[in-house]
Formats: structure tokens, C-alpha cells, sequence
């Protein structure tokens, strides 16, 4: 059975939170080559708090330092970027995400639009009207069909 999200740690050493944010990846589908791409970036930030003297436990404050130390401030997230400043700001959100929450959303996935039958449709949106109302699921988070 795979997870979906972990109970996420905040006692996790920054070494011990990439290995779970890559194990998180493989689950999700990534290719080893994407992880890869992501993982330098991460081991980059793993050096960057050893050579700074920083926290070894993920926080907000590093990453954002480290993000800054690489020419992306933090007041400028907004900023359409391009390239490998575009990947260095997607691995430090996944990161960050996965730090905070325990799981991570992935971007830009194109789903073909699948038809259901009239009966199935009536029970899915049963179903994501449950999720809102009980389980508190953001209208974003859902999936539409």
C-alpha cells in the first residue's frame, strides 16, 4: 500500500528529510532522473546550512537563506522564472511542503478527461461533497472529472 503523505518530522536531520522526500517521489511516480535533478539542488542545500553553521533540522529561515544565497530573495516569489532557477525554487518547495506537511502536490500533471457514467458521477460528487464538508478538503485539492 503506497502513502500518500507522512507524518512529517520536525526531528528529522535535513540529510534524513531529502531521503524521505525522494522515497515520497518514487511513490508518486517520478522518473530516477527527475529525482536526481532534485536531489542536487537538496544535497546543495544540505552543504549550504553545514558551511553557514545553521540549523541541521529544516526551517523556514535556511531555505529561504539559501534560496537568497543562490540570487532568489524571498520577496520575489511571484517572479516568472526560467531554467535552473525555475527547478532550484520547485525543489525547495517540494521540500518545504513536504518539511511542513508531510506530502507534496505535484504541478502541471495533464490528466486525459475521463467520462463516467451518469450513476458513477452522481457518487463522486456524493463523495466530494463528503470530502469538503467533513473531512474540511480544500475545493482545490480535489480532482475534477
Amino acid at each position: 500500500m503506497s502513502r500518500s503523505c507522512v507524518c512529517a518530522s520536525s526531528k528529522w536531520s535535513l540529510s534524513q528529510l531529502v531521503a524521505e522526500v525522494e522515497e515520497h517521489m518514487r511513490q508518486l511516480g517520478y522518473r530516477e532522473r527527475s529525482i536526481g535533478n532534485y536531489r542536487g539542488i537538496w544535497h546543495g542545500f544540505v552543504r549550504f546550512a553545514e558551511r553557514q553553521h545553521l540549523s541541521q533540522v529544516f526551517s523556514l529561515k535556511v531555505a529561504e537563506r539559501f534560496l537568497a544565497s543562490r540570487g532568489l530573495p524571498p520577496d520575489r516569489v511571484d517572479e516568472q522564472l526560467q531554467g535552473s532557477r525555475a527547478q532550484l525554487r520547485a525543489a525547495m518547495r517540494i521540500l518545504t511542503e513536504f518539511a511542513l506537511n508531510g506530502c507534496f502536490r505535484r504541478r502541471y500533471i495533464r490528466v486525459t478527461e475521463t467520462t463516467f457514467p451518469a450513476r458513477w458521477k452522481k457518487c463522486l460528487d456524493g463523495y466530494e461533497q463528503f470530502c469538503i464538508a467533513e473531512c474540511h478538503t480544500s475545493q482545490g485539492a480535489l480532482r475534477k472529472y
